[in-house]
């Protein structure tokens, strides 16, 4: 089992995920891994890249980790736990909403926050749906993951091929097949300026489902 050099006096093991080991976090990779985060809100927010499940992924020594990881193990040492956001906001990095614990804990947790796999959709949930991608900038995987529903669902949904009349969202408008490389681009700079999908929507003209491809390249690329 590798051990973690900072904290080598103690004999403890620094984890990503369950078996990762984290290796030692130099000054440099601290103030590295800070400036990319938005502490402006409560939630203290991630704002480079991130993995498929949309947690933030910071690189150390040539690999990725998870974000909220490193900001816990920052804040109180390292852990073999899980790490959960207690705010339920995957690009939380706020240390204070980050707590360790096993998967039952986890478990439990998502039943007590309605994230029960296989909920059928009402109209509440369907907009709570929108809401995190427009508000948010939450992608699918996301989505479907925090609520506990099919990524098959919640794309129907904000495709608009289903709950159109709740959503306003129209089946094939997120193609846009008019946009130029110049508006793409002004997308992408609205981003990098922490704006939501849906004030760049609002200010663009772009649909904004079309908005978030484009900020996570599955669209006009380049």
């Amino acid at each position: 089992m590798f051990a973690c050099r900072y904290h080598a006096t103690s004999m403890l093991t620094c984890f990503d995920g369950r078996t990762n080991p984290i290796p030692e976090l130099t000054e440099r990779d601290s103030a590295g891994f800070w400036s990319k985060v938005d502490k402006s809100g409560e939630c203290w927010l991630w704002t480079a890249g991130t993995n498929k499940d949309d947690y933030g992924a910071f690189c150390v020594q040539g690999k990725d980790y998870n974000a909220h990881r490193i900001s816990h193990q920052i804040a109180n040492g390292p852990t073999s736990l899980r790490v959960r956001h207690e705010c339920d906001n995957p690009r939380c990095e706020n240390p204070g909403h980050l707590v360790a614990g096993r998967q039952k804990d986890n478990s439990v947790d998502m039943g007590r926050r309605g994230r029960v796999p296989g909920r059928v959709l009402n109209e509440q949930v369907v907009l709570e749906i929108i809401r995190l991608n427009e508000t948010e900038g939450l992608g699918e995987k996301c989505i479907a993951k925090r609520l506990g529903l099919k990524l098959g669902t919640v794309r129907k949904v904000l495709d608009g091929r289903t709950w159109a009349w709740l959503t306003g969202r129209a089946y094939g408008a997120t193609e846009s097949p008019d946009i130029t490389f110049e508006l793409a681009a002004k997308v992408r700079r609205s981003r990098a300026e922490k704006k939501t999908d849906r004030e760049i929507s609002l200010e663009t003209e772009v649909h904004p489902q079309t908005v978030g491809d484009i900020c996570r390249g599955r669209s006009h690329d380049g």
